[in-house]
């Protein structure tokens, strides 16, 4: 397993997006922005941050709300039998989140939106091992916490 966690600002990529000569935008913690409808952010060429509506598509196109199977959650790395059918392919493995030290490694996946909420919150999809986000669900989150990505092909 390899992967990074990154502010909201990194994952966006804030530098690429404050030095477009076209649509300087200023984003990050304690600031609000305009972003475009698709965010390459950390992504390779052709791909993009998902954006609230993204997520909430995937959400629903598996069923999360009548979900037992947990499909997004990979077969095997969830601590307290969390472990999910991943017959989705999402596979999400339970990273946890980085906070100045790191956290709920084995129990949480959380993954950045592209989506500005406001100056110092964004959203993000979570997966855990309680009943609330056991199969997947959407809030809002403090843009200066370390979470993972998944990128979306354009």
């Amino acid at each position: 397993m390899s992967g990074r966690y990154y502010s909201w600002a990194a994952a966006i990529d804030s530098v690429a997006l404050a030095n477009d000569a076209e649509n300087p935008q200023d984003c990050g913690y304690g600031k609000t922005c305009t972003l475009p409808t698709k965010v390459r952010g950390v992504c390779p060429e052709g791909w993009h941050l998902p954006n609230y509506d993204e997520w909430v598509a995937m959400l629903t196109a598996v069923g999360w709300q009548s979900n037992k199977n947990k499909v997004l959650k990979s077969q095997s790395g969830w601590s307290e039998n969390g472990n999910g059918s991943d017959s989705s392919g999402f596979s999400a493995l339970p990273a946890g989140y980085y906070n100045g030290s790191f956290e709920h490694v084995g129990d949480e996946a959380n993954f950045w939106s592209s989506f500005d909420h406001y100056r110092d919150y964004t959203y993000k999809l979570t997966l855990d091992n309680n009943m609330k986000c056991d199969k997947g669900c959407i809030n809002d989150e403090n843009k200066n916490v370390g979470y993972s990505v998944r990128c979306v092909k354009n």
